[in-house]
């Protein structure tokens, strides 16, 4: 590293080092603005950073091809190469129904508690603060760095980064930076696609109390052994072989039994029966069940 870059390195340290509490607080306040997904609704959370970064005179465009689903763009740089993106979701996974202050923000023991801390409002504030703390340290950056802040990573980004990709030009970069806080100990080495079924049965309605109609619930209980089978499904590792097997035998063993069996996980089908749905009234024989 050149003495010129080094200096800038130690500028940048510094200033990181004097946000410490700026940092914190705002983790905080993102996670006090809730973004379940579903419903996927950020609309709060992406105006609170909207206003945080044009407060900072930086230039920000909306992009929201699903209502209450916005897309946070910004850029900074004199140049088009080389071109980093950071990248980061601001919906997060649903609370439940659980007796904790889930978006209270609160540090507890030295740690920042609420729902999305860790998925991914960490890793939000991480990215924000790091590409707004550039645009403080460097009047004309070499290069430039791209903020993409979306809507609906948690049900699969099509409203998000894969529509982001599909609609803005130039928006890929040359490299890009995610912080998902999905595990720091290890180098993922395998990723599963997902396939998701719905299954509709469906019957004939009629007064329960009769004894006649067709029950679509009690067809949909046919239909769920069927599903679990799929279980048994087995994926092709005859491209990867038995070292690769190992090697997800060591990552099970530096993530300390998180995963208790990795390779059946990557080799096999999992099925999840996630919804079901069904029958409108208790004495109704129901005409469809949705699972």
């Amino acid at each position: 590293m050149n003495h010129e870059l080094n200096g800038e390195v130690g500028k940048i340290l510094k200033q990181l080092k004097a946000k410490e509490n700026e940092i914190t607080r705002l983790c905080s306040e993102l996670i006090r603005i809730p973004s379940e997904n579903p419903p996927g609704v950020t609309t709060e959370l992406a105006s609170y950073i909207r206003n945080l970064l044009q407060d900072k005179g930086i230039s920000v465009s909306v992009y929201e091809p699903e209502k209450g689903k916005p897309n946070l763009i910004a850029s900074i740089g004199c140049e088009e190469h080389p071109h980093l993106v950071l990248n980061a979701h601001m919906d997060e996974f649903p609370a439940g129904e659980v007796s904790w202050n889930a978006f209270g923000g609160k540090i507890i023991d030295g740690n920042i508690v609420g729902r999305g801390a860790s998925d991914m409002k960490g890793g939000l504030t991480a990215s924000l603060v790091a590409f707004y703390t550039l645009h403080e340290c460097f009047e004309n950056l070499p290069g430039r760095i791209t903020l993409t802040l979306v809507s609906d990573e948690e049900t699969g980004g099509i409203w998000g980064t894969k529509w982001l990709l599909d609609n803005v030009p130039d928006l890929a970069g040359d490299a890009c930076v995610i912080g998902e806080a999905s595990g720091v100990d290890v180098v993922a080495i395998g990723e599963k696609g997902a396939c998701r079924l719905k299954v509709k049965t469906t019957g004939t309605s009629f007064h329960a109390a009769h004894g006649k109609g067709e029950n679509a619930i009690e067809k949909m209980a046919s239909v769920i052994p069927l599903m679990l089978k799929l279980r048994s499904l087995r994926g092709n590792f005859e491209a990867y072989g038995q070292d690769f097997l190992r090697l997800l035998k060591r990552e099970e063993e530096l993530l300390k039994g998180e995963y208790p069996n990795p390779e059946r996980i990557l080799e096999y089908a999992v099925v999840n029966l996630g919804t079901i749905k069904g029958g409108i009234k208790v004495n109704v024989v129901p005409a469809a069940c949705d699972l």
